[in-house]
């Protein structure tokens, strides 16, 4: 079974990176859900509760195109 969604190699640094610096990765592996303004949603070093969290965002993200109010903002 693959990942859903987009995997990103830190480079030979790893978590000392620009990349994992910039956010906040301490360690591998870890998730986050970004949303489509590029704002953390959700962060975790594990996968449990990723697929709920990232439904109920896609969820507020189709009510804010048909016009409804959004979610945590």
């Amino acid at each position: 079974m693959g990942l859903p969604g987009t995997q990103l190699w830190a480079g030979p640094k790893g978590t000392a990176g620009p990349l994992p610096e910039a956010l906040m990765v301490p360690s591998w592996p870890f998730f986050l859900l970004v949303d489509a303004e590029g704002v953390v949603r959700w962060r975790s070093h594990r996968f449990d509760g990723l697929p709920e969290t990232a439904q109920r965002w896609v969820e507020a993200a189709e009510r804010a195109a048909a016009g409804a109010p959004a979610i945590g903002r």
